[in-house]
């Protein structure tokens, strides 16, 4: 892997719609891991109340983290040193 390593982060989800697309987009464009803000902890249960429909089997290939609120995560950015940029899409 290069230099730079990207993440996903997925906040407010409400439906399971286009979920495991983007998951399998994720590990075809190599993104490092997926930030789930959620107050479910475990993959498992991810999986269970989105159904991840469409990931193709890359759910289970990616690094998860779930995250109970956006600031535990920027928290966890900024002791790795990560960067934050984002885009809202309504």
């Amino acid at each position: 892997m290069g230099k730079y390593k990207s993440f996903l982060l997925m906040y407010n989800l409400q439906k399971a719609n286009n979920i495991g697309t983007l998951i399998r987009s994720c590990a075809a464009f190599n993104v490092s891991a997926i930030f789930f803000v959620s107050k479910k902890k475990k993959r498992s249960k991810l999986m269970k109340e989105f159904g991840m429909f469409g990931n193709k089997g890359t759910f289970k290939k990616m690094e998860i983290k779930c995250f109970e609120t956006l600031e535990s995560v920027k928290e966890h950015c900024d002791e790795n040193k990560y960067k934050i940029c984002g885009k809202n899409v309504f």
